[in-house]
């Protein structure tokens, strides 16, 4: 079987180098041509002026592509593209001139049946004219020239003329559709068979792509087109009962196309469900239930933000089959991800993760302030619960203000600073405030001489 590329083309229609005639001035009228789509997606369509018609107009022409009824007339109300209009370019006299409509992105026809393209000087141009290359003859059997009464306002829903006799001198590109279909998807407890029929496309290289319920697409591998244009892959990195969407990413003209589409049930009755992730200060309580495991020891891992899958612990889940764990060697303010490793298939499978990472709160509040009391500065230990902005304050018993520190965005957890006033402080009992949104803690600092 032949390969062909979703990039390769195929041209229809009459080259100029083998016209004989001018298929007739455009004034008022509507030029056409009848053709059969062999595909669906236009590249490109090209006609020609004629050598001597080499005056310099700049005269616009518009395109119209319409639907053909079964007898293969054009159906002028029906019209599947209107426009662009183009401005012909200058001739020498001697050669035909070309002018070309190229679609990017492609144009999409509707299926592969006759239609007609018409070229129709804009109705802003009227009474402008030029003539068009064409053949007397039948070379292009599958269509032949087309015209339209002409009107006053260069319209084109007007009844169309024919002469079976003649073409117009034209070249329309199609694009090479590419068509993938899925023929099966077999499924046991421990994999998954898919089968995918590209048509025409032998050799043909895609990339294997499967999601779980509520998560995205990932590249589980490559595969290529036998010479019957066949695609199979086998998927063994599977969990019993799970459910698995598939699909294939194939390049097409330089962007990866999504095709072949399915979903996949697993048959089997392993099943893990996250039921709680409750943070609270300094640990993470997590519960899950599982079924169809068999009382297995089962692998809590965890991850940190940014940080790789490490193994916590192993645990047997109860009679009623909940697997309970509590976190306690966390940091306040860090982020961390929950699964579990359960063996299935032989080999140990992921299940039961926590949809987001999960944040471990960090108290709000001072730690220490030291030394106190003390002739020279102070340090302050302080926590801070989240990323918003906090700062502190040294303040007299009055409630004066002598020292400000901006904070800025230190984030959740620990931190430390030295307060300085810039000065010897007197001896005196001072207030140093921490401010965090709407929340604030206020202690004493105790300066002696």
């Amino acid at each position: 079987m032949a390969s062909s590329s979703p990039c390769d083309t195929v041209s229809v229609g009459i080259d100029a180098s083998r016209a004989n005639n001018s298929a007739g001035d455009i004034l008022g009228e509507a030029a056409g041509q009848t053709f059969f789509a062999p595909d669906t997606l236009v590249h490109s369509l090209t006609v020609w002026r004629v050598a001597s018609e080499c005056r310099d107009w700049q005269i616009g022409i518009h395109l119209y592509i319409t639907e053909a009824d079964s007898n293969g007339r054009p159906l002028t109300n029906h019209i599947v593209l209107d426009g662009p209009s183009i401005y012909i370019p200058e001739s020498d006299c001697y050669q035909p001139v070309p002018f070309r409509w190229v679609f990017n992105p492609p144009l999409v026809l509707p299926r592969r049946v006759t239609y007609a393209f018409f070229l129709q000087v804009p109705s802003s141009q009227c009474p402008n004219y030029f003539d068009v290359l064409g053949r007397d003859g039948n070379d292009y059997p599958e269509g032949h020239f087309w015209w339209t009464d002409r009107s006053s306002s260069c319209g084109l829903r007007l009844s169309p003329n024919s002469n079976p006799n003649a073409d117009l001198c034209f070249t329309i590109k199609f694009l090479h559709p590419l068509s993938v279909s899925l023929v099966n998807a077999q499924a046991d407890t421990c994999g998954v068979l898919l089968t995918w029929s590209a048509a025409d496309s032998s050799g043909l290289a895609a990339t294997v792509y499967r999601r779980e319920v509520g998560s995205d697409w990932n590249s589980i591998g490559q595969v290529s087109a036998d010479a019957t244009g066949r695609i199979v892959f086998d998927d063994f990195q599977v969990v019993p009962g799970a459910r698995y969407d598939y699909r294939l990413g194939v390049n097409e003209c330089g962007a990866e196309a999504p095709l072949g589409e399915t979903s996949v049930d697993v048959p089997g009755d392993l099943r893990v469900a996250l039921l709680g992730a409750e943070a609270d200060l300094g640990h993470m309580r997590l519960t899950w239930s599982v079924t169809g495991a068999g009382g297995q020891l089962t692998t809590v891992y965890r991850r940190a933000t940014g940080d790789e899958w490490r193994p916590l612990a192993q645990i047997f889940p109860d009679g009623a089959g909940l697997l309970a764990y509590d976190d306690t060697q966390v940091t306040a303010g860090m982020g961390y991800g929950y699964r579990l490793g359960l063996t299935a298939c032989g080999r140990e499978v992921f299940l039961g993760q926590t949809p987001t990472e999960v944040s471990v709160p960090a108290e709000f509040g001072f730690e220490s302030l030291g030394p106190n009391p003390t002739s020279e500065g102070l340090t302050v230990a302080f926590s801070l619960s989240d990323a918003t902005p906090a700062h502190l304050e040294v303040m007299d018993i009055t409630g004066r203000r002598l020292l400000f520190r901006d904070l800025g965005g230190m984030g959740p957890g620990s931190h430390t600073t030295k307060l300085s006033a810039g000065r010897r402080m007197p001896a005196g009992v001072y207030l140093v405030r921490l401010t965090q949104d709407e929340r604030s803690r206020t202690t004493r600092w105790v300066v002696v001489r």
